[in-house]
């Protein structure tokens, strides 16, 4: 079939530029809400383990309360006001330094071994009068040029 001036085969370049567009304008949309999407939940992934990794401290607090009821030993024995950090492999508090938590290849949390994540855990132990301490566990980390913090409060009590 020959080839008249008005009839023509395949796109014009406008026609592609046009189609080309299109696509475009459907595609980044999709592409907005998938990264949104991967951000919200990298926050709410952080937000959780921040969560957990404070009620833990404040866990491991009341677990050396209860370790002193169970040794007959007197209350505040291991617990005592001040800024610390406890893991939990160990049964002692430690002067806070700021230390990041270490992430192990099992998934567990501690000061010993594992790759540094950014999270740092702070305990503060106050004396709420006699047979009382206030325990704050605070877990701070940053996220996209921001800090983020949760904090868990905790009351323990002597139980003689």
């Amino acid at each position: 079939m020959p080839i008249t001036k008005y009839h023509k085969n395949g796109f014009s370049l406008l026609e592609a530029l046009v189609a080309l567009f299109l696509l475009t304008m459907g595609i980044i949309p999709a592409l907005l809400v998938a990264t949104a999407s991967s951000r919200s939940s990298d926050t709410i992934k952080n937000s959780l383990i921040g969560s957990q990794l404070a009620q833990e401290g404040a866990e491991i607090v009341r677990a050396l309360r209860d370790a002193d009821w169970f040794a007959g030993d007197a209350f505040g024995t291991r617990v005592t006001a001040g800024d610390w950090e406890v893991s939990w492999d160990d049964d002692a508090l430690f002067p806070a330094t700021g230390q990041a938590l270490l992430i192990n290849t099992a998934g567990i949390y501690s000061y010993t071994e594992g790759d540094e994540t950014p999270f740092v855990r702070t305990l503060n132990i106050s004396s709420q009068g006699v047979g009382q301490f206030l325990v704050q566990s605070e877990v701070v980390w940053e996220e996209r040029g921001r800090t983020r913090s949760v904090v868990v409060e905790s009351h323990i009590y002597d139980w003689y």
